[in-house]
């Protein structure tokens, strides 16, 4: 088994070095600019702030308490929730909002662009 990981390590070094070095930048930037979870400031901004992050606690509470994906009724007499999903909501790694409380939604946006960020230098 440690052999398996010693030639994984061997055959993948550049792509391991550049995430770690990506993971390093991002915490570097966070830790700098007060970005939660270090700090009190957000990476929402002007509509993500107001649209993206009410999106996000509603894609929490549906999975989580169960819902409807098709339709929300929360919003008056209700509007379709799938092109919500579609246009904002799809990406596996907002599954990462699960790890986190309702009141915390803004540092699971943060992990999520952080992690896609490394992500995105890594391949």
């Amino acid at each position: 088994m440690l052999e398996k990981i010693k030639k994984f390590i061997k055959d993948n070094s550049i792509t391991l070095i550049t995430f770690f070095v990506g993971v390093i930048i991002i915490l570097a930037i966070y830790i700098l600019k007060d970005v939660k979870p270090f700090g009190d400031k957000s990476l929402l901004q002007i509509d993500f702030f107001h649209q993206y992050a009410p999106f996000l606690g509603e894609l929490q509470d549906k999975i989580k308490n169960g819902g409807n994906f098709l339709y929300n009724f929360n919003v008056g007499f209700g509007l379709p929730f799938f092109r919500n999903f579609a246009n904002y909501l799809g990406s596996i790694f907002n599954v990462i909002i699960l790890f986190f409380k309702k009141e915390n939604i803004l540092v699971s946006f943060s992990v999520i662009i952080g992690l896609k960020a490394v992500l995105s230098a890594t391949t």
